[in-house]
């Protein structure tokens, strides 16, 4: 006998169970942690039996890839009452929590975790890049970071600010805020992008498979380490302060996770960037040439159908988890920024702590459209009143 029903697989188990009675492992897994009235309590359920991380671990991805963060954190750790040393589950701890919204708990998981299996390369990767950058307390920092000279305050760059419509329907209003004098100096910028360009000529070329919703052609800054010493005091300096300025309202932290010295070349290789959502909650850019060197480029923001090109040695700032943007193509010349993804914390911190309550919701994974093949750069929006 076959039966058929039609029903919302992303649906509570609740909706479900009215459609039909389904006994699946899912199913019953759910009735166990969620359960229902009527739902059927064993003893002794199946995945506290021997020999089931190959049932659970499929439940696991799947609730991880339809973002149900907390039941993939127990299906995690279910996994890892039979296989403690799991590198898959311990990494999907990381990832469930970060799905969840505990960005702490998670950075403390992928350390864990790293320690745990470090013959998983891609959370011993992770776990790497969380401890290179500020305000990680192994984060390598410049001897000093000598102020700009048209610093206007001694705490934060003002800004010029824009609102950018958060979504398609523009129904969730945000903003995107361009610093109005540079953080970077012309020396500094000139001699990151040497740097960069010396450390992937030693490599055998620049990377361009380091992401996967969204490539780019790109040094990390965490495996240059003269960049990497020199950024993480931009970020302590600059960065990180502009950031909540703007967008903390003094009761949030940012930690950055991941930044690159990004190339578009309009003659060779990648010229323009998909659009897309950043995994994270925030990103900075920060341009390190500008118009002498070449034509097009900007980040472009869907909301508002036009680029915003931050000038040589400023910041450009938004909630890149957010907001739909790409990298309009580059029509000429070679464009170099620095873009970096950051999370949030709940209380201004000095380095990272664990048990973060009152973390902000991850962001949906990075998706992707085609690009925006058009030259047209905006020279700027209204400033919001």
């Amino acid at each position: 006998t076959l039966t058929v029903a039609h029903f919302d697989v992303d649906a509570p188990i609740a909706e479900r169970q009215a459609t039909i009675a389904c006994r699946c492992d899912r199913c019953t897994w759910e009735e166990d942690v969620q359960p229902l009235p009527s739902a059927r309590r064993h003893a002794k359920n199946w995945w506290d039996e021997p020999d089931v991380v190959s049932r659970l671990r499929p439940l696991a991805h799947q609730a991880m890839q339809q973002a149900r963060g907390h039941d993939a954190l127990r299906l995690w750790h279910a996994i890892l009452r039979h296989a403690p040393l799991d590198g898959d589950a311990l990494h999907g701890v990381a990832g469930a929590h970060l799905e969840a919204g505990q960005v702490a708990e998670a950075f403390k998981a992928c350390a864990d975790g790293a320690r745990k299996a470090p013959e998983h390369k891609l959370m011993v990767a992770q776990a790497t890049r969380d401890a290179s950058y500020y305000p990680s307390s192994t984060a390598p920092l410049p001897d000093q970071m000598q102020p700009l000279e048209n610093r206007t305050n001694g705490a934060v760059i003002t800004c010029d600010a824009r609102h950018i419509n958060g979504s398609v329907e523009k129904a969730n209003q945000s903003k995107a805020f361009v610093t109005k004098v540079p953080v970077v100096d012309d020396d500094q910028c000139a001699w990151v992008i040497r740097e960069a360009e010396a450390h992937a000529a030693a490599r055998g070329g620049w990377s361009t498979e380091r992401h996967y919703g969204a490539p780019a052609t790109d040094v990390p800054v965490h495996d240059c380490p003269s960049i990497l010493r020199w950024y993480n005091g931009l970020l302590r300096d600059h960065i990180v302060p502009l950031l909540q300025a703007n967008f903390g309202g003094g009761s949030v932290s940012f930690v950055c996770r991941d930044a690159c010295v990004a190339r578009y070349n309009a003659s060779m290789g990648q010229r323009h960037l998909n659009v897309h959502t950043d995994d994270s909650s925030h990103s900075a850019i920060v341009a390190l040439n500008g118009r002498g060197d070449f034509s097009g480029g900007g980040t472009y923001f869907c909301g508002i159908g036009q680029s915003i090109l931050a000038p040589k040695g400023h910041a450009l700032v938004f909630e890149g988890g957010k907001i739909r943007h790409g990298g309009d193509p580059v029509l000429s010349g070679v464009r170099y920024i620095i873009p970096a993804i950051f999370f949030t914390l709940g209380p201004p911190l000095h380095s990272l702590v664990p048990h973060d309550t009152r973390s902000q919701p991850l962001a949906k994974k990075a998706r992707t459209e085609s690009s925006r093949e058009t030259g047209e750069v905006a020279d700027g929006l209204d400033a919001v009143k």
